[in-house]
């Protein structure tokens, strides 16, 4: 590859990074349905797995300003070890369950990995207790059905909720 086209190629690459953070810092500040909700980041304070990486997090304030939740995005590998998912995962007060469960951005195969962004296979994540595994997976507390042919990409969704759920119990007082 010439030095021209590596050159664009990088520049393209920050312009969607950069992208990337202003919608993360955006969609962080509003609720699923668009409404605004309070939260007070989380200081990572030098956290760090080899599961997955934790981006930002936050406390999730309700109308008098008491937590109601934890809101995490966390990056993880699934089968496209070029393109990380990354999750917006919140959990309730307890720093456990999980309350909401969004894909922000993934790259898995289409028909295969890619159904971890479906209706039907987030509505198994949410409600579950951390830590989470898959079958295959050393057990936790709660556990649900991998997505046939995406084994990794299921991995990567357990290994998420699991990293954010250690970050939150280790970090968060």
């Amino acid at each position: 590859m010439n030095k021209k086209v590596r050159n664009n190629v990088i520049a393209i690459a920050t312009m969607v990074v950069l992208s990337f953070g202003i919608i993360t810092c955006i969609k962080f500040s509003q609720g699923e349905n668009g409404s605004d909700v309070k939260t007070e980041a989380i200081e990572l304070g030098g956290y760090t797995s080899e599961l997955a990486t934790i981006q930002t997090a936050a406390k999730v304030l309700d109308g008098a300003d008491a937590v109601s939740g934890y809101k995490v995005i966390v990056e993880s590998v699934g089968f496209n070890a070029q393109a990380p998912i990354v999750m917006d995962i919140t959990f309730d007060v307890d720093k456990a369950t999980v309350k909401e469960f969004v894909v922000v951005t993934q790259e898995e195969t289409p028909g295969l990995g890619a159904k971890i962004a479906d209706d039907e296979f987030k509505n198994t994540i949410i409600s579950l207790t951390a830590p989470i595994s898959t079958a295959d997976m050393e057990a936790g507390t709660s556990s649900f059905d991998q997505l046939t042919g995406a084994t990794l990409s299921s991995k990567a969704v357990a290994n998420a909720v699991n990293v954010a759920y250690d970050f939150l119990q280790t970090v968060v007082q």
